[in-house]
């Protein structure tokens, strides 16, 4: 209120005595009541998050000075506009593989290690379909079965739509053409994980009735399944972290997976087995202790176990990570060896008994350990001790 009572005071009755105000005096008010209009903390924070919505910021910023503040902001959205379609017509597709000891499939780009499905190509469309961005997608798609196509050869194509929204009818009828073009080069195409809308636009276009509806499942694990059942094999294990190849274990028998990317803020380690073991439980947890790790949650079914670890208060590094599946591999082999695939009796008494054993071994190297570190503690302290004072 008295800025307001000031400025009225000074228009109706001081503007004589301010009639001859140099005009730099005025350029300066003026810039300094610009000034803080100017969000540069915005600024800066656009830069740090997205370079591309700062270079927006960017074009209204000098429209608006050099321009006119009306047409600057006009070029700023339709630059937005642009972009937006841009990124509608030009859809990521992310291929994934299977994460160690789960039934996840995940994209390369996020997983660190995970198996492939030999002649099994698997991939995911990020985003709906329509006239604009399905011609790309099939583009793309086609391009990379031609790259992998170049490694091994591709009998299945499974293509996970979770994400797929909406479909209209010229991406339903281009999508049957991918379909038919596959079929040409004899690969077979599954779909997993299709939405409701997208269902009903693929009924009506027809395309349920040319690919047949067996060939839609429900997730990306039962695609793969079938897919395994129509050839025969294993997965294929690959690794951007590991330098040496480790010993295959049998895909959904005895199989363990060590993962930092699965959870934010802890090591996660799957553990997949054919059947369950008394005991087992408690032979896991006794690893993961003697190699120093903290145990933060588990979930434990019958043939898969889950656990959620810590070192100290940090992730386990790569090494740790790969040292960590070599002592569970062992024991799972050295507890599984010789038993069948169901749980009979005596095998199941052979199973104990091996438990047992593999339990107290592991229990004595966590005492031996622990009786390790105490030796060192006391060392060091008897060492800071006869330290000589500065």
């Amino acid at each position: 209120i008295t800025t307001a009572v000031s400025m009225v005071i000074v228009l109706l009755f001081l503007t004589p005595a301010i009639e001859y105000l140099p005009m730099f005096a005025l350029a300066a008010i003026s810039t300094n009541s610009v000034m803080p209009l100017i969000g540069f903390d915005v600024a800066v924070d656009l830069w740090r998050v997205k370079r591309w919505d700062f270079y927006l910021w960017f074009v209204a910023f000098l429209g608006t000075l050099f321009i006119d503040a009306i047409k600057g902001v006009g070029i700023a959205i339709a630059m937005s506009i642009g972009v937006v379609i841009y990124e509608s017509i030009r859809p990521q597709l992310r291929i994934l593989w299977r994460v160690p000891g789960t039934k996840l499939y995940r994209s390369i780009d996020q997983e660190m290690e995970g198996q492939f499905v030999p002649n099994v190509l698997i991939v995911q469309l990020s985003s709906s379909l329509y006239f604009a961005n399905v011609g790309y997608v099939k583009d793309v798609l086609l391009r990379c079965i031609g790259e992998v196509s170049k490694a091994e050869k591709v009998e299945h194509l499974i293509l996970e739509l979770a994400s797929v929204l909406t479909v209209d009818a010229t991406a339903a009828h281009l999508i049957q053409d991918i379909v038919g073009d596959c079929r040409g080069q004899g690969i077979e195409t599954a779909f997993a994980m299709v939405g409701i809308r997208a269902m009903k636009t693929f009924t009506k276009a027809g395309l349920v009735k040319f690919v047949g509806r067996d060939m839609f499942f429900p997730t990306v694990d039962e695609a793969v399944q079938w897919c395994r059942a129509e050839q025969g094999g294993e997965l294929r294990s690959q690794s951007t972290v590991a330098a040496e190849p480790k010993p295959n274990l049998p895909f959904e028998t005895l199989e363990v997976g060590i993962s930092n990317d699965l959870h934010p803020h802890c090591t996660q380690v799957c553990v997949s087995v054919p059947h369950s073991l008394e005991g087992l439980a408690e032979a896991i947890g006794a690893v993961l202790l003697s190699a120093g790790c903290c145990v933060l949650g588990a979930r434990v079914d019958y043939t898969s176990h889950t656990y959620r670890i810590l070192r100290g208060e940090r992730k386990l590094g790569a090494h740790e990570i790969e040292a960590l599946r070599a002592r569970l591999e062992g024991l799972l082999r050295s507890l599984y060896q010789g038993i069948g695939p169901a749980p009979q009796a005596a095998s199941a008494g052979a199973g104990r008994e091996s438990l047992n054993r593999a339990l107290v071994l592991e229990r004595a190297r966590f005492a031996e350990a622990e009786a390790t570190r105490q030796r060192i503690d006391a060392l060091e302290e008897a060492l800071s001790v006869l330290a000589p004072s500065p």
